[in-house]
């Protein structure tokens, strides 16, 4: 997120007003947001983390429990992954439009 901020300051003859408007613009917002997502995806990753520790270390989750922080932990990184690549992507290859 902040690398994007950087890039649209840094960018000559482009602002934050330009969010939106054109080819550039519209890209540079889609990747805002894939990279804001991502952000999100990652702290719910964190969240299934701590309880896939809290059960292994309780002892008191059942093993249907765990298997289910373990795909939740599966899916996040995987949609992680993709909104990065969106992100970075779309940033990338904004100077072209």
């Amino acid at each position: 997120m902040v690398t994007g901020m950087a890039l649209v300051s840094t960018t000559p003859n482009h602002s934050f007003s330009d969010l939106g408007n054109g080819g550039w613009g519209t890209m540079i917002l889609v990747g805002l947001i894939a990279s804001v997502m991502a952000f999100v995806v990652s702290g719910m990753a964190g969240a299934f983390t701590a309880k896939l520790r809290r059960g292994l270390e309780s002892g008191d989750a059942t093993d249907e429990q765990l298997a289910s922080y373990r795909r939740g932990l599966s899916t996040l990184g995987y949609v992680n992954a993709v909104l990065v690549v969106i992100a970075v992507g779309t940033m990338a290859t904004a100077r072209f439009a």
